[in-house]
């Protein structure tokens, strides 16, 4: 995704990637991230629960993630060498309705590490309805 271009990043409908310390995600480009818009407010502290929780399931694997707007979710991507990218969708309506505690315990009632290992494709949505394979 580093290789992308700024058209490869808006044809993609990304409008916004965060990105942090690469001691955080252990990524070579800690500035990275294209900001290309606006992304709504949402408690930094949930994104923090969900960002400790995969950290927690996937310790040595890289986690970044970016401001879907045509879904309305927040997109964690999990990925490490030699193993599948696992992605991880959240939906803004479950980042607003929930305290960064009340998150944790959602993440491991869910069983989200554990799900996104065994789901096809890797690949998972975690809306109100609860956790959805994409």
């Amino acid at each position: 995704m580093a290789a992308a271009s700024y058209r490869d990043l808006r044809s993609h409908s990304f409008v916004r990637e965060l990105s942090h310390s690469s001691a955080q995600l252990r990524v070579p480009n800690p500035a990275g991230a294209a900001i290309l818009g606006d992304m709504p407010k949402i408690d930094r502290a949930c994104l923090d629960a969900v960002r400790q929780h995969l950290k927690q399931c996937f310790p040595d694997w890289a986690v970044d993630e970016r401001w879907d707007g045509n879904r309305e979710a927040q997109t964690f991507r999990i990925t490490k060498p030699s193993e599948p990218e696992h992605l991880l969708e959240v939906r803004r309506n479950v980042l607003d309705t929930h305290r960064p505690e009340e998150l944790s315990v959602l993440l491991k009632y869910q069983a989200v590490g554990e799900s996104l290992a065994h789901a096809e494709g890797h690949r998972l949505l975690l809306s109100a309805r609860g956790l959805e394979p994409i």
